[in-house]
């Protein structure tokens, strides 16, 4: 077993994700540095409809 994956099972461990999403985010880190790592996520918008909106 390589030390790679044993440090990735350990991140795993602590962050409770898959070994695939620490790897796509080391991957990322890799080929783009920190902004690699940013979150691209920003929500959705919520309206308001009908009349009763409060």
């Amino acid at each position: 077993m390589s030390q790679q994956n044993d440090t990735y099972r350990e991140i795993r461990d602590v962050l409770q994700v898959s070994i695939g999403f620490v790897s796509a985010c080391c991957q990322r880190y890799q080929e783009q540095g920190i902004e690699g790592l940013k979150l691209n996520y920003w929500g959705t918008q919520v309206t308001m409809s009908g009349k009763s909106g409060q």
